[in-house]
Protein backbone atom coordinates (compact mmCIF):
# COMPACT_ATOMS: atom_id res chain seq x y z
CA UNK A 1 0.00 0.00 0.00
CA UNK A 2 2.87 2.43 0.87
CA UNK A 3 4.45 1.59 -2.58
CA UNK A 4 1.15 2.37 -4.28
CA UNK A 5 0.43 5.54 -2.53
CA UNK A 6 4.41 6.52 -3.62
CA UNK A 7 3.77 5.76 -7.24
CA UNK A 8 0.00 8.17 -6.80
CA UNK A 9 2.21 10.60 -5.95
CA UNK A 10 4.33 10.16 -9.08
CA UNK A 11 1.76 10.60 -11.38
CA UNK A 12 0.29 13.53 -9.32
CA UNK A 13 3.69 15.34 -9.63
CA UNK A 14 3.77 14.12 -13.27
CA UNK A 15 0.88 15.31 -14.32
CA UNK A 16 1.15 18.67 -12.37
CA UNK A 17 4.25 19.37 -14.39
CA UNK A 18 2.70 18.56 -17.65
CA UNK A 19 -0.53 21.47 -16.54
CA UNK A 20 2.74 24.03 -16.19
CA UNK A 21 4.44 22.71 -19.13
CA UNK A 22 1.35 23.82 -21.29
CA UNK A 23 1.41 27.33 -19.70
CA UNK A 24 4.98 27.93 -20.81
CA UNK A 25 3.88 26.60 -24.54
CA UNK A 26 1.27 28.91 -24.26
CA UNK A 27 3.15 31.84 -23.74
CA UNK A 28 5.70 30.55 -26.08
CA UNK A 29 3.18 31.08 -28.88
CA UNK A 30 2.03 34.29 -27.92
CA UNK A 31 5.57 35.07 -27.98
CA UNK A 32 6.16 33.39 -31.63
CA UNK A 33 3.08 35.22 -32.64
CA UNK A 34 4.51 38.40 -31.80
CA UNK A 35 7.86 37.98 -33.18
CA UNK A 36 9.20 38.03 -29.75
CA UNK A 37 10.68 34.89 -29.51
CA UNK A 38 14.21 33.87 -31.07
CA UNK A 39 16.30 30.74 -31.75
CA UNK A 40 19.28 30.88 -29.08
CA UNK A 41 22.49 32.08 -29.86
CA UNK A 42 25.11 29.29 -29.79
CA UNK A 43 27.93 31.40 -30.44
CA UNK A 44 30.86 30.72 -28.07
CA UNK A 45 32.76 33.86 -28.04
CA UNK A 46 34.69 35.44 -25.57
CA UNK A 47 33.53 32.59 -24.15
CA UNK A 48 34.05 32.83 -20.31
CA UNK A 49 35.91 36.11 -20.29
CA UNK A 50 33.83 38.08 -18.35
CA UNK A 51 33.61 35.21 -15.54
CA UNK A 52 37.01 35.59 -15.10
CA UNK A 53 37.72 38.90 -15.53
CA UNK A 54 35.66 39.84 -12.90
CA UNK A 55 37.75 37.22 -9.83
CA UNK A 56 39.44 39.39 -7.64
CA UNK A 57 41.34 36.78 -6.16
CA UNK A 58 44.41 34.29 -7.34
CA UNK A 59 42.39 30.66 -8.55
CA UNK A 60 43.38 27.75 -9.72
CA UNK A 61 41.05 24.95 -12.15
CA UNK A 62 41.23 21.41 -12.27
CA UNK A 63 38.98 18.31 -13.05
CA UNK A 64 39.56 14.94 -11.97
CA UNK A 65 38.43 11.68 -13.46
CA UNK A 66 36.73 9.18 -11.39
CA UNK A 67 38.00 6.12 -13.39
CA UNK A 68 35.72 3.80 -12.40
CA UNK A 69 32.93 5.31 -12.59
CA UNK A 70 33.43 7.26 -16.20
CA UNK A 71 32.97 10.81 -14.00
CA UNK A 72 34.67 14.11 -14.44
CA UNK A 73 34.58 16.74 -11.52
CA UNK A 74 35.48 20.05 -12.01
CA UNK A 75 36.51 22.55 -9.05
CA UNK A 76 38.00 25.68 -8.49
CA UNK A 77 40.06 26.08 -5.47
CA UNK A 78 41.30 29.45 -4.01
CA UNK A 79 43.58 29.69 -0.96
CA UNK A 80 46.78 27.45 0.33
CA UNK A 81 46.00 23.97 0.59
CA UNK A 82 47.79 23.89 4.11
CA UNK A 83 44.63 25.61 5.36
CA UNK A 84 41.84 23.85 6.48
CA UNK A 85 39.17 22.80 4.11
CA UNK A 86 36.22 24.44 2.53
CA UNK A 87 34.08 22.97 0.09
CA UNK A 88 31.21 24.73 -1.47
CA UNK A 89 28.39 22.41 -3.64
CA UNK A 90 26.15 24.86 -6.06
CA UNK A 91 22.58 24.16 -6.82
CA UNK A 92 20.87 24.37 -10.23
CA UNK A 93 21.32 25.87 -12.89
CA UNK A 94 24.15 27.17 -11.03
CA UNK A 95 28.36 26.42 -11.51
CA UNK A 96 30.95 26.91 -9.28
CA UNK A 97 31.01 30.42 -9.93
CA UNK A 98 27.92 31.54 -7.73
CA UNK A 99 30.68 30.90 -4.64
CA UNK A 100 33.20 33.92 -6.34
CA UNK A 101 32.37 36.09 -3.24
CA UNK A 102 32.63 33.85 -0.49
CA UNK A 103 36.18 32.12 -1.92
CA UNK A 104 37.49 35.82 -2.25
CA UNK A 105 36.61 36.05 1.44
CA UNK A 106 37.74 33.23 3.02
CA UNK A 107 40.35 31.90 1.05
CA UNK A 108 42.75 34.01 3.18
CA UNK A 109 41.95 31.57 6.23
CA UNK A 110 40.87 28.53 4.02
CA UNK A 111 41.66 26.34 1.84
CA UNK A 112 38.21 26.99 -0.77
CA UNK A 113 36.91 24.60 -3.30
CA UNK A 114 33.71 25.29 -5.35
CA UNK A 115 32.84 21.87 -7.06
CA UNK A 116 31.27 21.52 -10.50
CA UNK A 117 28.59 18.94 -11.17
CA UNK A 118 27.46 20.10 -14.41
CA UNK A 119 30.58 18.53 -16.07
CA UNK A 120 29.56 14.59 -15.39
CA UNK A 121 29.90 12.56 -18.31
CA UNK A 122 27.15 10.29 -16.76
CA UNK A 123 23.87 11.31 -17.89
CA UNK A 124 22.37 10.12 -14.71
CA UNK A 125 23.98 10.76 -11.51
CA UNK A 126 21.66 10.09 -8.74
CA UNK A 127 21.91 11.41 -4.88
CA UNK A 128 23.92 8.37 -3.50
CA UNK A 129 26.36 8.98 -6.18
CA UNK A 130 26.81 12.92 -6.02
CA UNK A 131 27.52 12.01 -2.30
CA UNK A 132 30.12 9.79 -2.95
CA UNK A 133 31.72 12.22 -5.32
CA UNK A 134 32.15 14.72 -2.81
CA UNK A 135 34.03 11.70 -0.60
CA UNK A 136 36.10 10.74 -3.11
CA UNK A 137 36.90 14.85 -3.50
CA UNK A 138 38.02 14.54 0.07
CA UNK A 139 40.27 11.31 -0.02
CA UNK A 140 41.47 12.89 -3.46
CA UNK A 141 42.84 16.29 -1.11
CA UNK A 142 44.15 14.07 1.20
CA UNK A 143 41.46 15.37 3.47
CA UNK A 144 39.51 13.67 6.43
CA UNK A 145 37.13 16.43 7.50
CA UNK A 146 36.29 19.85 5.85
CA UNK A 147 34.04 22.45 6.31
CA UNK A 148 31.13 21.75 3.89
CA UNK A 149 28.91 24.49 2.46
CA UNK A 150 25.62 24.09 -0.17
CA UNK A 151 22.93 25.64 -1.07
CA UNK A 152 19.47 24.94 -3.08
CA UNK A 153 20.28 21.61 -4.78
CA UNK A 154 23.65 21.43 -3.49
CA UNK A 155 22.20 22.13 -0.04
CA UNK A 156 20.15 19.10 -0.42
CA UNK A 157 23.10 17.27 -1.44
CA UNK A 158 25.02 18.33 2.03
CA UNK A 159 22.04 17.06 4.43
CA UNK A 160 22.44 13.48 1.91
CA UNK A 161 26.06 13.67 2.74
CA UNK A 162 25.60 14.72 6.88
CA UNK A 163 23.41 11.96 7.03
CA UNK A 164 26.00 9.31 5.83
CA UNK A 165 29.09 10.98 6.50
CA UNK A 166 28.92 13.08 9.36
CA UNK A 167 32.00 12.42 10.99
CA UNK A 168 33.87 14.05 7.49
CA UNK A 169 32.17 17.18 8.04
CA UNK A 170 33.14 19.72 10.99
CA UNK A 171 30.89 21.97 10.50
CA UNK A 172 28.13 22.80 7.91
CA UNK A 173 25.77 26.20 6.04
CA UNK A 174 23.60 25.08 3.72
CA UNK A 175 21.25 28.11 2.28
CA UNK A 176 17.56 28.33 0.85
CA UNK A 177 17.67 23.78 1.44
CA UNK A 178 15.00 22.27 3.53
CA UNK A 179 15.74 19.28 5.56
CA UNK A 180 14.66 16.80 2.69
CA UNK A 181 12.49 15.15 5.58
CA UNK A 182 10.64 18.65 6.30
CA UNK A 183 10.53 19.28 2.25
CA UNK A 184 8.61 16.14 1.83
CA UNK A 185 5.89 17.01 4.35
CA UNK A 186 5.38 20.90 3.50
CA UNK A 187 4.52 18.95 0.05
CA UNK A 188 1.15 18.22 1.64
CA UNK A 189 0.33 21.79 1.75
CA UNK A 190 -1.24 23.69 -1.11
CA UNK A 191 1.18 26.91 -0.81
CA UNK A 192 4.30 24.94 -0.92
CA UNK A 193 2.93 22.70 -3.99
CA UNK A 194 2.35 26.20 -5.42
CA UNK A 195 5.86 27.30 -4.96
CA UNK A 196 6.99 23.94 -5.99
CA UNK A 197 5.73 24.32 -9.53
CA UNK A 198 9.21 25.05 -11.13
CA UNK A 199 10.73 22.17 -9.57
CA UNK A 200 7.53 19.68 -10.80
CA UNK A 201 8.12 21.36 -14.41
CA UNK A 202 11.41 20.21 -14.44
CA UNK A 203 10.04 16.97 -13.87
CA UNK A 204 8.63 16.60 -17.71
CA UNK A 205 11.23 14.98 -20.29
CA UNK A 206 12.67 17.27 -22.84
CA UNK A 207 10.39 20.59 -22.50
CA UNK A 208 12.29 22.38 -19.67
CA UNK A 209 15.30 21.79 -22.05
CA UNK A 210 13.78 23.23 -24.76
CA UNK A 211 12.67 26.32 -22.69
CA UNK A 212 15.72 26.81 -21.19
CA UNK A 213 17.45 26.93 -24.49
CA UNK A 214 15.21 29.16 -26.60
CA UNK A 215 15.49 33.52 -26.69
CA UNK A 216 19.02 33.19 -25.89
CA UNK A 217 18.88 31.54 -22.61
CA UNK A 218 16.16 34.24 -21.70
CA UNK A 219 15.11 31.60 -18.25
CA UNK A 220 18.33 32.73 -16.69
CA UNK A 221 17.76 36.62 -16.93
CA UNK A 222 14.22 35.52 -15.08
CA UNK A 223 16.01 33.13 -12.77
CA UNK A 224 18.59 35.99 -11.92
CA UNK A 225 16.74 39.53 -11.86
CA UNK A 226 16.51 40.03 -8.29
CA UNK A 227 20.05 38.87 -7.97
CA UNK A 228 20.90 41.90 -10.23
CA UNK A 229 24.03 40.99 -11.94
CA UNK A 230 25.69 43.07 -14.24
CA UNK A 231 25.54 42.78 -17.64
CA UNK A 232 29.19 40.95 -18.29
CA UNK A 233 28.23 38.06 -15.45
CA UNK A 234 24.81 37.37 -16.94
CA UNK A 235 26.59 36.94 -20.57
CA UNK A 236 29.28 34.53 -18.69
CA UNK A 237 26.42 33.03 -17.30
CA UNK A 238 24.78 31.98 -20.15
CA UNK A 239 27.83 31.38 -22.29
CA UNK A 240 29.15 28.35 -19.95
CA UNK A 241 25.29 27.05 -19.86
CA UNK A 242 26.10 27.19 -23.99
CA UNK A 243 28.78 24.57 -24.24
CA UNK A 244 28.45 21.27 -25.36
CA UNK A 245 25.38 22.34 -27.19
CA UNK A 246 23.46 22.35 -24.08
CA UNK A 247 25.04 19.67 -22.34
CA UNK A 248 25.35 21.47 -18.66
CA UNK A 249 21.60 22.22 -18.52
CA UNK A 250 20.77 18.67 -19.81
CA UNK A 251 22.64 17.64 -17.11
CA UNK A 252 21.43 19.33 -14.64
CA UNK A 253 18.09 18.44 -15.54
CA UNK A 254 18.46 14.51 -15.60
CA UNK A 255 19.77 14.97 -12.11
CA UNK A 256 17.23 16.66 -10.61
CA UNK A 257 14.37 14.24 -12.12
CA UNK A 258 16.21 11.58 -10.96
CA UNK A 259 16.61 13.03 -7.20
CA UNK A 260 13.48 14.77 -6.40
CA UNK A 261 11.29 11.93 -7.39
CA UNK A 262 13.74 9.33 -5.62
CA UNK A 263 14.41 11.31 -2.63
CA UNK A 264 11.46 13.33 -2.03
CA UNK A 265 9.17 10.49 -2.41
CA UNK A 266 10.65 7.04 -2.05
CA UNK A 267 13.16 7.84 0.55
CA UNK A 268 12.72 6.54 3.88
CA UNK A 269 13.42 9.75 5.94
CA UNK A 270 13.13 7.87 9.22
CA UNK A 271 16.24 6.37 8.58
CA UNK A 272 18.60 9.56 8.70
CA UNK A 273 21.72 9.68 11.35
CA UNK A 274 21.60 10.08 14.73
CA UNK A 275 25.37 9.48 15.13
CA UNK A 276 26.94 11.44 17.98
CA UNK A 277 29.68 12.86 15.31
CA UNK A 278 26.64 14.50 13.90
CA UNK A 279 28.47 18.39 13.06
CA UNK A 280 26.79 21.59 14.02
CA UNK A 281 24.50 22.86 11.08
CA UNK A 282 23.94 26.57 10.16
CA UNK A 283 20.93 27.14 7.79
CA UNK A 284 20.42 30.58 6.15
CA UNK A 285 17.22 31.32 4.36
CA UNK A 286 15.62 34.32 3.00
CA UNK A 287 12.57 35.86 4.21
CA UNK A 288 9.64 35.34 1.71
CA UNK A 289 11.54 32.94 -0.35
CA UNK A 290 9.73 32.43 -4.16
CA UNK A 291 10.49 28.55 -3.62
CA UNK A 292 10.00 27.81 -0.24
CA UNK A 293 7.51 28.20 2.87
CA UNK A 294 9.00 29.96 5.93
CA UNK A 295 7.73 26.78 7.64
CA UNK A 296 10.43 24.53 6.15
CA UNK A 297 13.47 25.88 7.86
CA UNK A 298 13.69 25.80 11.73
CA UNK A 299 13.19 21.48 11.85
CA UNK A 300 15.85 19.15 11.89
CA UNK A 301 15.71 14.96 11.46
CA UNK A 302 18.57 14.95 13.40
CA UNK A 303 19.71 15.05 17.43
CA UNK A 304 22.67 17.53 16.98
CA UNK A 305 22.35 21.39 17.08
CA UNK A 306 20.85 23.04 14.11
CA UNK A 307 20.28 26.92 13.87
CA UNK A 308 18.33 29.31 11.42
CA UNK A 309 19.13 32.56 10.77
CA UNK A 310 16.76 34.71 8.38
CA UNK A 311 17.94 37.04 5.82
CA UNK A 312 16.36 40.06 4.86
CA UNK A 313 16.99 41.02 1.27
CA UNK A 314 15.17 42.07 -1.69
CA UNK A 315 18.03 40.67 -4.12
CA UNK A 316 16.06 36.94 -3.36
CA UNK A 317 16.76 33.38 -3.68
CA UNK A 318 19.87 33.75 -5.49
CA UNK A 319 21.06 36.73 -2.75
CA UNK A 320 24.47 35.72 -2.41
CA UNK A 321 25.64 36.21 -6.03
CA UNK A 322 25.13 40.25 -5.29
CA UNK A 323 27.82 41.63 -4.43
CA UNK A 324 26.27 43.24 -1.21
CA UNK A 325 24.13 40.78 -0.68
CA UNK A 326 27.36 38.41 -0.66
CA UNK A 327 28.92 40.62 2.46
CA UNK A 328 26.01 40.20 4.69
CA UNK A 329 25.49 36.05 3.83
CA UNK A 330 29.91 36.42 4.57
CA UNK A 331 29.03 37.96 7.95
CA UNK A 332 26.85 35.55 8.96
CA UNK A 333 29.20 32.62 7.97
CA UNK A 334 32.00 34.51 9.77
CA UNK A 335 30.39 34.74 12.94
CA UNK A 336 29.10 31.25 12.89
CA UNK A 337 32.69 30.07 12.40
CA UNK A 338 33.94 32.49 15.24
CA UNK A 339 31.63 32.76 17.96
CA UNK A 340 30.60 28.60 18.24
CA UNK A 341 28.79 29.60 21.73
CA UNK A 342 26.90 31.89 20.56
CA UNK A 343 24.55 29.22 17.95
CA UNK A 344 24.06 27.17 20.55
CA UNK A 345 20.86 25.24 20.91
CA UNK A 346 18.76 22.41 22.94
CA UNK A 347 17.13 19.37 21.06
CA UNK A 348 13.73 18.69 21.04
CA UNK A 349 13.36 14.78 21.30
CA UNK A 350 9.53 14.33 21.28
CA UNK A 351 8.94 16.49 18.06
CA UNK A 352 12.73 16.46 16.53
CA UNK A 353 12.59 20.49 16.31
CA UNK A 354 15.44 22.92 17.59
CA UNK A 355 12.65 25.15 18.50
CA UNK A 356 13.40 26.00 21.69
CA UNK A 357 16.56 28.00 21.80
CA UNK A 358 16.97 28.70 17.99
CA UNK A 359 19.00 31.71 17.63
CA UNK A 360 16.96 33.73 14.81
CA UNK A 361 19.01 37.06 13.59
CA UNK A 362 17.08 39.27 11.47
CA UNK A 363 19.78 40.42 9.29
CA UNK A 364 19.03 43.47 7.20
CA UNK A 365 20.97 44.33 4.50
CA UNK A 366 20.14 47.65 4.59
CA UNK A 367 20.91 48.36 7.95
CA UNK A 368 24.10 50.14 7.19
CA UNK A 369 22.31 52.25 4.87
CA UNK A 370 19.96 53.50 7.27
CA UNK A 371 23.17 53.55 10.07
CA UNK A 372 25.19 56.23 7.27
CA UNK A 373 21.56 58.30 6.54
CA UNK A 374 20.70 58.71 10.25
CA UNK A 375 24.18 59.43 11.25
CA UNK A 376 24.43 62.05 8.15
CA UNK A 377 21.42 63.61 9.19
CA UNK A 378 22.72 64.02 12.96
CA UNK A 379 25.60 65.42 11.78
CA UNK A 380 24.09 67.86 9.62
CA UNK A 381 21.82 68.46 12.55
CA UNK A 382 24.62 69.52 14.54
CA UNK A 383 26.22 71.70 12.28
CA UNK A 384 23.29 73.62 11.94
CA UNK A 385 22.81 73.41 15.75
CA UNK A 386 26.60 75.25 15.88
CA UNK A 387 26.19 77.56 13.19
CA UNK A 388 22.94 78.65 14.92
CA UNK A 389 23.86 78.65 18.39
CA UNK A 390 21.25 76.22 18.88
CA UNK A 391 21.38 73.48 21.71
CA UNK A 392 20.40 69.53 21.21
CA UNK A 393 18.06 70.50 24.07
CA UNK A 394 16.18 72.89 22.46
CA UNK A 395 15.42 71.15 19.32
CA UNK A 396 14.63 68.31 21.06
CA UNK A 397 11.73 70.37 23.09
CA UNK A 398 10.71 72.19 19.62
Amino acid sequence: MKLLLSYLNVLFYYTIGLIISLKYLVLYCVQLCSGKSTNVDNSEENEEKPLYKDLKFDFHEEKLKINDQHIEVRFVSAGSPKNPLMLFVHGFPEFWYIWKHQMKEFSGDYWTVALDFNTNESKIADREFLVDCIKVMLDHFGRNRCILIGRDFGGSLVWSFLDKYPELVVKSVIINAPHPAVFKQELRKVSQLAKTSQQLFYLVPKLPEWYFSRNNLHKLDTLYKDAELSADEISAMKNYFKKNKFENIQNGLTTLRTNFIADTIFRDHSKVSTAETYPQVLTIYTKSNPHYNDSCFGHNFVKQALQVTEIQTKHGHYFQMNERSSKLLNKVIRDYFENPSKWETNWNEEDKTTSGNILKENFDEDDEKKENTVGEAFDKLIKQCNDSNYTIENIKEG
